[in-house]
């Protein structure tokens, strides 16, 4: 509450305007200038209403020098100078000589304030001017203050101070005075501050008014800058050095657990004379060899090569486990509208009559055998599980037969609607290592009565649900007749 602080308060600027808690950005204007008060001085005397018993209160107020009496009013009094009312000037009495001689001798001083006024507010509108046209033509708000245009100035005659008594201070409040001194210092030095022993009612802080968005300072406006309250220092506090901070280690990237390993063609199918794309992607692995037309060559991880075969052809990508296991990954890529080679003509020789000779003994003919076509998957349909660890796990090894009479070219696929993070891959056992295609189809040639191995292994993420499955479809066609098919269904479900 203002009635509880000391009218001789203010900050660093103006008298009146202070911070409602101890701070040291509140001045004391019991001499006529800012001072600075310590904290506790400040808690006890300034803010807590006890300003009447300050030494420093008590010296201003007995010091002030008493009203001087008014000289007698003057028959005609002189006219002012400037636009002040005549009332505001003490009345002078031209009859008395003494009076005339002290009129006399205020005049210079009264028309050297009056022309000093005129050119301070004549300053004050050059800068203003500028100021303002500054900001006008900029138009960036700026976080200072407005300047403030000071009011009309009331010019008094001095009048004579008589020298003030030296004040007499209240012994009682002399010793309070330095008890509360003596605490502040102790409590400065323990870096601590204990709060006043009464409530203190805050001052009403003084707010800024708006400025427009385009940072326009409007002509005529006050604004009046809220002080800015300075934090305490922690004398008790260890200052920490900036610019020091412990260097951030950085992670090395790691290998995933399970190998990636990606590796297709693209398109599959070409007419001859076109070229396809071989691409592979490989992670977690030890080493990559890529054989093209019997070459083999090492590899890096990722990488892709164009090839031009001029007919169906197999490309492999053989990959090192960490375990230097060995897996092999096949491409097909397959050439349609191969070219009928050209017949050469050749010369028709003359005709000429050649008896022929009447055989005696006829061969028999040989019956000509109408070729069949059959297939078989061995196994029908059946339910199998897999571990749901991020691992590839073999679920399952059939066997694609021929059963027809004749050799076949049986295209084997492998289909299923996966959930997200499954994944299926088909592979065909042989005996130089098993072979995965990434597309889980490819083709074979099966003589008749002859088998082939088809594997599946699948993949399912750590944390599946118990319960989830799929159905996955593995399907033969023989590329001869094309009615000719089988197929089986395996249920594949984590336990």
């Amino acid at each position: 509450m203002d009635g509880q602080a000391c009218p001789l308060l203010g900050s660093l600027s103006e008298q009146g305007v202070y911070l409602n808690y101890p701070n040291f950005e509140n001045r004391c204007y019991a001499t006529g200038r800012s001072e600075s008060v310590p904290l506790a001085q400040q808690q006890f005397f300034c803010l807590g209403g006890q300003f009447a018993t300050c030494p420093r209160h008590v010296a201003a107020t007995r010091g002030r020098p008493a009203a001087v009496a008014p000289y007698p009013r003057a028959a005609a009094p002189l006219p002012p100078s400037w636009d002040e009312p005549a009332s505001l000037l003490p009345s002078l009495d031209t009859d008395s000589t003494p009076a005339r001689q002290r009129a006399g001798g205020w005049m210079p001083y009264l028309l050297g304030a009056g022309g000093a006024f005129l050119a301070l507010v004549a300053c004050l509108l050059v800068v203003g001017g500028f100021l303002a046209w500054r900001s006008w033509s900029n138009r960036l708000r700026t976080d200072q203050p407005t300047p403030v245009v000071a009011g009309p100035v009331t010019i008094r005659p001095a009048t004579f101070t008589p020298t003030p008594a030296p004040p007499t201070v209240d012994p009682n409040v002399a010793a309070a005075f330095a008890t509360v001194t003596a605490v502040a210092r102790l409590t400065v030095e323990a870096g601590t501050l204990q709060p006043p022993p009464f409530g203190l009612t805050p001052r009403p802080t003084p707010t800024r008014r708006s400025t427009p968005a385009d940072g326009t300072v409007l002509p005529g406006t006050l604004e009046t800058e809220t002080p800015t309250p300075t934090p305490l220092p922690d004398l008790g506090a260890t200052a920490t050095p900036t610019g020091l901070l412990p260097p951030t280690p950085t992670l090395a990237p790691t290998e995933p657990l399970v190998p990636i390993i990606n590796f297709s063609a693209a398109p599959r199918t070409i007419l001859l004379g076109q070229c396809s794309t071989l691409r592979w992607n490989t992670a977690g692995i030890e080493a990559v060899y890529l054989d093209v037309d019997g070459t083999e060559t090492g590899v890096t991880g990722v990488g892709s090569r164009q090839v031009c075969p001029v007919q169906d052809t197999d490309y492999f990508l053989r990959v090192v486990l960490h375990d230097l296991t060995d897996q092999i990954w096949v491409a097909n890529v397959q050439v349609r509208g191969t070219p009928t080679p050209s017949v050469t003509p050749t010369a028709t020789a003359t005709p000429f009559y050649t008896p022929t000779p009447t055989p005696t003994n006829l061969p028999t003919a040989t019956p000509t055998v109408t070729p069949q076509y059959g297939l078989r998957i061995n196994g029908g349909n059946s339910q199998v599980t897999l571990v749901a660890d991020g691992i590839e796990h073999q679920v399952a090894a059939l066997g694609v037969e021929n059963t027809g009479n004749t050799t076949d070219q049986v295209a084997i696929s492998l289909s299923a609607s996966l959930p997200d993070g499954w994944r299926l891959l088909l592979c065909l056992s042989g005996g130089e290592g098993d072979r995965c295609f990434t597309d889980n189809a490819t083709e074979i040639t099966l003589a008749a009565g002859g088998a082939q191995t088809v594997l599946v292994r699948m993949q399912a993420p750590g944390g599946t649900a118990s319960g989830a499955s799929t159905v996955v479809t593995l399907e033969a066609v023989s590329r001869h007749n094309g009615a000719v098919r089988a197929s089986v269904q395996l249920t594949v479900v984590v336990p």
